[in-house]
This record gives C-alpha cells, sequence and structure tokens, in this order.
C-alpha cells in the first residue's frame, strides 16, 4: 500500500510569471524534463501546481536535505546537458523567475514517494500562506487564530516553514531576503480551497483588530489557491486518503 514520507528539511518556494498562455507548455516541458533529471542529483522536486487565481504562474517546490547538497545539486543540473538542451525553451516561457524563498521546516512536509508520482488518482488543491513577518509576535496570532480558523471549512495542515537564514549557497539563483512562515494546507478539492480563502479573509480583519489593539504591525499575508499538476508528489487529496 503506498504511504507518504517526509520532504527535505530545506524547502525553495518558487512563484515564476510566465508569459500568456505559456504556463501549459512550461508544465509540459517541466513535467517530461526536469523531474527525474534533478532527483538523481539531489533536489527532490515536492510539487508542482497551476496557481488558481494567477493564470500567468507557476508555483513549484524543491526541496534539499542540506546547503551543501544544494549547491552541487543546482550547479550539476543547470550545469548539465538537460538544462543545455531545454534551458533556452523553458526560459522563453517565463518573463520572472527571481521570487523564491528559502525556507526550513517547522513541520516537514509529507509527500508521495518517487516511485508513487505518476499513479493515477485526484490531486485535490493545496493552500499556501506566507505570512510575512514584521514581528515574531505575529506567529502565535497565525499559529493560534488564523490556522485554527481556516482549518474549520476542512483543511488539513500538511507543513509548517519559516525563512532559511543560510547564505544562498547557489549565487546564481537568487532568493528573496525575506522574514515568513509559511502554512501548507490539504483540501480534498478547489471548493474547499476556495472556503479556506474566504476564511483567510474573514480571519485577516480579526488579526488586524488584533495588531491595532496590541501595538503591533499589520500581518501581511500572500494566499496560493494551487492546483496539482499530473505529476505532483504534493497533492491535497493524499492528506485525505493515504498516511
Amino acid at each position: 500500500m503506498s504511504s507518504l514520507v517526509p520532504a527535505p528539511p530545506i524547502i525553495e518556494l518558487r512563484q515564476y510569471l510566465l508569459r500568456r498562455g505559456k504556463r501549459d507548455e512550461l508544465i509540459e516541458l517541466f513535467d517530461r524534463e526536469f523531474v527525474e533529471t534533478q532527483e538523481t542529483l539531489g533536489a527532490r522536486v515536492v510539487g508542482q501546481f497551476r496557481d488558481v487565481d494567477r493564470p500567468n504562474h507557476f508555483v513549484w517546490l524543491r526541496g534539499f536535505v542540506d546547503h551543501e547538497t544544494r549547491h552541487d545539486a543546482l550547479a550539476n543540473f543547470y550545469g548539465g546537458p538537460v538544462w543545455r538542451e531545454h534551458g533556452r525553451a523553458a526560459a522563453a516561457t517565463m518573463i520572472d523567475s527571481d521570487d523564491v524563498h528559502q525556507l526550513r521546516a517547522i513541520e516537514r512536509l509529507m509527500i508521495r514517494r518517487a516511485s508513487d508520482r505518476d499513479r493515477l488518482g485526484d490531486g485535490g488543491a493545496v493552500l499556501i500562506l506566507v505570512t510575512h513577518r514584521r514581528s515574531h509576535d505575529h506567529d502565535s496570532l497565525i499559529r493560534h487564530h488564523l490556522i485554527p480558523t481556516v482549518e474549520e471549512v476542512g483543511l488539513r495542515t500538511v507543513g509548517l516553514y519559516t525563512t532559511d537564514p543560510t547564505e544562498n549557497t547557489y549565487a546564481a539563483l537568487p532568493v528573496r531576503r525575506s522574514n515568513v512562515l509559511v502554512w501548507v494546507a490539504a483540501g480534498e478539492n478547489l471548493d474547499a480551497v476556495d472556503d479556506a480563502a474566504e476564511q483567510v479573509s474573514l480571519a485577516r480583519r480579526e488579526l488586524a483588530r488584533n495588531t491595532t489593539t496590541g501595538g503591533l504591525d499589520e500581518v501581511l499575508i500572500d494566499v496560493l489557491r494551487l492546483e496539482p499538476t499530473a505529476r505532483s508528489c504534493l497533492r491535497g487529496s493524499d492528506a485525505f486518503h493515504l498516511a
């Protein structure tokens, strides 16, 4: 029976702005050429997604066991034959690929084994909230107020991450200077994620009141409603049907 396994502790959250109408072209190329070829070098392709609200955005997660492995895997991939052959075609679909958060796990994602990547089944949906810290007091508000509020509509927490302040070991690919808390949740379908997004809006209002009365800065939240691609190892439905 299939089961889920922990994702690597270091994760890149990568959001690409693409040229109009090019998302499916990039996904087809990515899923065909850039998955196993990265994983044989030490980079785990954790999940690939269509952004529901932004039709020209492709979102994906890439994981590493440590920063030395990250450096070597990226250097070997981007300096290797597959990227030399297909990198120009991939780049031609993109306007911006520099929106990248380097994260470390507080609670690690549970994902499909690579050998189960192509097993059939509904992908469900994934919600990612990127909360931009102005104060570490915000973490308590997010973890004890916002997350439980959103979970009430049926989502399940599948991962929690914080900015990894370690120096970028592969400078050819920039990462954002950020201080974020990133919550990843699973939904059985897009309707569940839609309901969760509404709850986020309601919770934002309460957070605004709490931050005002508590003398804190505003909590800024990016809401990503995501549909997994066919080869994503992170799928919303798996959190409900696999262990």
